[in-house]
């Protein structure tokens, strides 16, 4: 008997395991196959290679699984995916995206022919048509109450009739400083701060108090025309007008305006006793700012800079004497009659160049670019502004130091009538955050632009910290025309009718997203926001528009107005096939354990 039991215990031990090799094969049958099926559609999610960027387009991959969509990523080099968004090459995008001018107008990124319409919005969409008329009405409406109301339809369009994009948050820029530095308004900038910036007090280290030490990546050549970052040279060159934080134009080298009735003819004055800064071969040493400078600078832009298109809305530009010009607006050239440009006095703060230096040699009606002068004007800058450049003070790699200028009009009565206290403007050519950061907390450095939520012991004295609001916007993007992921974009109605199936899904996953987890991959300061538009442009945003608040419900809910119903995949792992093979070979079992055990007992 004692036998006997031995074997049973044996037996049914093995019977056992078999019975838990069944179950647990029941329960993970099929996990390999389950990108097969498991999955609605799938998505290349186009991001950065920075870390911060790849866990958000991580975050996004993650939620995408919660309504049954797939996604492979694909992070790149800032080239690579520059190359890549410009192809289209993606279904789905996150990235920050720069505002190329002051003004409101989105045309640049929504508008069907722009070069960043990176989603491919055209105007046989639903909405798309609309869109390009608000657009248009935008660009060429004076009224600012009626500007403002194109902008509020034109955003509820996007947002709630195309959704091309979801937008995520604008970038808050945050400088620190000292607090022994007086007259520094970070929201106009430093370039407007510098007449009424001093030091109240030496800080650490410091050793001149007539000087304020920056910091850049790397030097770059001086010409306006072909630089994107412009800053250092507008330390040395001005504009017609600046612009304000409000986005309102600021005379510089005009000194006012006047439009015709229709707003299709623009008067500007222009500022006298503005002395250009000498060449490096004292040639022209007593130069003064004219007409002449206005017209070809226009011309250069137009013609020459490789920055982008500029003063497309000037039909013509006049001379009518050396202290005014008159410029012909036509903001639409598709209409027959001239169109106002409602942006145009904030479009014309681009820098001035030196007509008298650049233009001296001429070929089929433009400067000749490969004139020993333009060599010159490159490396050495030129203009009629605060500081100038002295090619014996630069190091490579090192530093750069400008030098302020004696003759600046701004110091005179008729100017700011304010003497520059910062006589020298130095830069630190530096690289590397830690090292930048070492730098100002030693006193070497009298800015620090490059602050994250980590840099907390700047918060406090002997620090100055300042913040503001930056134009630029980060979206998750949508390719429409994707031919990988078509369901992103497609055009066919949901059975209701109400919206188009590739909008379904775009609203499905915008409320998928909850915003502030992505504040929360970030190390920089954010404003959420649910326009498309900056929060800087005030008055311009929408604030009762659309929103997509974070609701699994609702994402489902527009997963299901598409034709895809999360509720009926089956859960990843289980297929009725397996079910049934493993319910069979367990009845087997317990039949043959049965039978043995009913034998053995008898």
């Amino acid at each position: 008997m004692l036998k006997w039991k031995r074997r049973t215990g044996s037996t049914s031990l093995v019977y056992f395991m078999l019975i838990l090799i069944t179950l647990t094969t029941v329960a993970s049958a099929t996990t390999v196959q389950a990108a097969t099926y498991q999955y609605f559609f799938r998505v290349d999610i186009l991001s950065q290679s920075d870390i911060p960027t790849k866990h958000i387009a991580n975050l996004i991959a993650q939620e995408l699984n919660r309504i049954r969509i797939d996604s492979i990523i694909s992070s790149q080099t800032t080239g690579v995916f520059a190359a890549e968004l410009v192809s289209r090459n993606f279904d789905i995008v996150f990235s920050e995206f720069k505002w190329p001018n002051l003004d409101v107008d989105p045309s640049i990124y929504f508008s069907e022919s722009s070069s960043g319409n990176y989603w491919g919005l055209d105007d046989e969409m639903a909405g798309g048509a609309l869109n390009e008329e608000l657009i248009r009405e935008g660009l060429i409406e004076t009224n600012l109450a009626e500007r403002v109301n194109i902008y509020h339809q034109w955003q509820e369009n996007l947002v709630n009739e195309l959704l091309p994009v979801i937008p995520c948050y604008s970038t808050v820029e945050t400088y620190v400083s000292w607090d022994t530095l007086a007259g520094w308004d970070h929201e106009d900038g430093i370039i407007a701060s510098l007449p009424y910036m001093e030091w109240s007090a030496k800080h650490s280290s410091h050793q001149n108090d007539s000087a304020f030490v920056d910091y850049l990546e790397e030097w770059d050549i001086l010409n306006p025309l072909f630089v994107e970052d412009n800053f250092v040279i507008s330390l040395i060159a001005e504009p017609l007008f600046r612009v304000d934080y409000n986005n309102n134009p600021v005379p510089v080298l005009a000194t006012g305006w006047e439009y015709s009735e229709n707003d299709t003819v623009l008067t500007i004055y222009l500022r006298e006793n503005v002395l250009w800064q000498p060449d490096k071969d004292n040639i022209f040493t007593s130069e003064y700012f004219g007409a002449d400078d206005v017209l070809f600078s226009i011309l250069a832009y137009q013609e020459l800079s490789t920055m982008g298109t500029y003063f497309d809305w000037i039909e013509s530009v006049e001379k009518i004497n050396d202290t005014a010009v008159k410029i012909t607006i036509d903001g639409d050239k598709d209409t027959a009659d001239n169109q106002p440009y409602a942006s145009a006095l904030i479009s014309l703060n681009n820098l001035i160049l030196p007509e008298h230096y650049l233009n001296a040699s001429v070929v089929n009606g433009l400067p000749d670019t490969s004139k020993p002068e333009w060599t010159d004007y490159s490396l050495l800058g030129m203009g009629t502004g605060m500081y100038y450049f002295v090619p014996g003070q630069f190091l490579e790699g090192v530093q750069a130091i400008l030098y302020s200028n004696d003759d600046w009009w701004g110091s005179t009565p008729s100017g700011y009538n304010e003497d520059l206290d910062m006589k020298q403007y130095t830069f630190r050519i530096q690289s590397s955050l830690n090292t930048i950061q070492l730098l100002f907390q030693g006193g070497t450095l009298d800015i620090y632009k490059d602050y994250r939520e980590t840099d907390t012991d700047f918060d406090v004295s002997p620090y100055l910290k300042k913040t503001r609001n930056s134009f630029d916007m980060t979206y998750i993007g949508f390719n429409l025309k994707s031919t990988s992921c078509p369901e992103l974009g497609d055009q066919t109605l949901t059975e209701d009718g109400t919206m188009s199936k590739g909008l379904a899904v775009r609203k499905a996953i915008a409320h998928l997203l909850n915003k502030n987890d992505l504040d929360d991959k970030l190390e920089i300061e954010i404003e959420i926001t649910e326009s498309p538009l900056s929060t800087r442009f005030g008055s311009y945003i929408k604030s009762d528009l659309t929103i997509y608040e974070t609701d699994i419900d609702k994402a489902k809910y527009y997963m299901l107005k598409a034709g895809f119903d999360p509720e009926t995949i089956p859960a990843p792992g289980f297929t009725s096939i397996s079910t049934i093979m493993s319910i069979f070979i367990l009845t087997v079992i317990v039949s043959i354990y049965s039978n043995k055990k009913i034998k053995k007992q008898s």
